[in-house]
């Protein structure tokens, strides 16, 4: 009697709401029944109890109540055999997990990042259910499907490792079934966990198998990001580019989107590649550099520039909404902004005069689009801070607009502006690494002003904020140098009583 009023205690606590009083009564009815083997109750057949507390758990489930959902299925062996409760565990966690990493995007960064956190945690747990579960049914024809469940929860909950371990057991127990999608998902795992080589085998292996397969515009598109992140611009780019010359892909899929977003990103880095060759390192000057040796790296740089931009102006247009779009307005404007130094240095070996002035209205107008872009991508992430707090990459490319937008006035020459521009940004990173490069381009500005002693001013301003940027702080991640090397060019620059030349 009393295990019998027990479940129906469960059952109208479920009904009344009141859920934690709900799941520890149906963890004392499933705790005091025993093992299904000695279960004798002349009130309530085994299979009644089964079902019930099946339908409880169900309950739950469609309710959206996760957690107690869970907590309930913890409990359902050994009166439900171990092998179902563990599979129905699983599935809850996996619906749980998924459902929350949806629900993350509708919430503000921390809340999302805690959000994204606690459903992978789910997710891991699911994969280990599965795993699990492919054990006590290795005879079983599920078992390699519990293997794939497995992986795939691993994957989404980011265990690379785990993830690949399940797959390589799927693998060897269906090597020619979803074969396709198996190469595809270890070029993921492995791209994941960094080992860019051996993604790309699985990756080369799926599009020359399987050309006609619907995986193979994913694993282009991979293959692309991993040929990019290895240097190899050239291949990347023809991986990226067969998924946007192929009828067969619309414009409305997400593999032929990423891919024109991740094709201008790379030509971007093309360009940025040429400008090194060329003898421009980050944040470099190309007024001092040597003609004959620099101009047909920069000839190159802004082709690719130019090339990138066709590309991503195009994305922006077609895609508005997509999640790479506001990186890809900063990128736009910045390689507006690079794609000047090509002709300003034509300037140092042009001697006729009306081909000079064509090639200062051509710096002047790509700068001063650049300009009206930076201020653009400024104004509308701030309007956004002010409705609500801004996400970490919404932040990081409002940072990278508001230097950008000094970069520009200081590339226009209108120095005075630019120093205002930059103050604006010491202002807002006054504690943080970045503050360091504005101040050394306020200094250059004052340089390039005949203004050496305001120059070695902000010199030493900049040593003082240095010495206040906390222990810990990761220079190296927003700026050109580590703290030692900041602390070293500083003191050379400043000098015993120089002018910070």
């Amino acid at each position: 009697e009393s295990l019998a009023g027990g479940l129906e205690e469960a059952e109208l606590l479920q009904e009344l709401g009141r859920n934690t009083e709900a799941v520890e009564a149906y963890r004392r009815v499933l705790n005091d029944a025993g093992v299904p083997d000695a279960f004798r109750n002349p009130w309530l057949r085994l299979e009644e109890l089964q079902r019930r507390t099946y339908e409880a758990l169900t309950r739950y489930k469609l309710a959206g109540d996760y957690a107690h959902a869970a907590q309930l299925a913890e409990v359902l062996a050994p009166i439900h055999p171990r092998d179902r409760a563990l599979e129905l565990s699983a599935e809850l966690l996996e619906t749980w997990g998924r459902k929350q990493l949806a629900g993350a995007a509708e919430h503000f960064d921390s809340e999302a990042a805690a959000l994204r956190e606690e459903a992978r945690r789910h997710l891991r747990s699911a994969g280990a259910a599965f795993e699990q579960l492919a054990q006590l049914r290795y005879t079983s024809r599920e078992y390699p499907q519990y293997l794939w469940r497995a992986s795939e929860n691993f994957q989404s909950g980011q265990d690379y490792r785990a993830a690949r371990t399940a797959l390589n057991a799927y693998m060897l127990e269906e090597p020619i079934k979803r074969n396709s999608e198996s190469q595809l998902r270890r070029g993921q795992i492995e791209l994941a966990i960094g080992n860019l080589e051996a993604a790309l085998r699985p990756l080369q292996s799926c599009l020359e198998l399987y050309p006609k397969h619907p995986t193979v515009y994913e694993a282009r598109l991979l293959q692309g990001i991993v040929l990019a992140e290895l240097g190899r611009f050239e291949e990347a780019r023809k991986s990226l580019e067969a998924n946007l010359t192929d009828d067969a892909l619309t414009p409305q899929s997400r593999e032929r989107r990423d891919s024109l977003f991740a094709l201008g990103d790379l030509l971007f880095r093309v360009g940025t590649q040429y400008e090194a060759e060329g003898g421009i390192a980050a944040g470099g000057d190309p007024s001092r550099l040597d003609p004959q040796l620099s101009l047909p790296s920069l000839e190159k740089s802004e082709a690719a520039y130019e090339q990138g931009l066709l590309q991503l102006e195009e994305a922006v247009l077609r895609y508005p909404e997509a999640p790479q779009t506001l990186e890809a307005l900063y990128t736009i404007a910045e390689s507006r902004r690079r794609s000047a130094r090509y002709p300003r240095l034509r300037l140092q070996t042009v001697a006729i005069e009306t081909t000079r002035r064509t090639l200062r209205r051509e710096i002047d107008e790509r700068l001063g689009v650049a300009l009206g872009e930076y201020e653009q991508l400024q104004r509308r992430l701030q309007q956004k801070q002010e409705q609500q707090p801004l996400s970490e990459i919404e932040r990081t490319v409002l940072r990278n607009a508001r230097f950008g937008y000094a970069h520009t006035l200081f590339d226009l020459e209108r120095y005075d502006d630019a120093i205002n521009a930059y103050l604006a940004v010491t202002n807002h990173y006054h504690q943080e690494p970045e503050a360091l490069e504005a101040f050394m381009q306020i200094a250059s500005c004052y340089r390039r002003s005949d203004r050496p002693a305001e120059a070695r001013g902000f010199l030493l301003r900049a040593r003082v904020v240095l010495s206040r940027i906390h222990e810990e702080a990761d220079f190296t991640k927003t700026t050109r140098f580590t703290r030692d090397e900041w602390l070293s060019m500083l003191d050379s620059m400043i000098g015993p009583g120089g002018e910070g030349a």
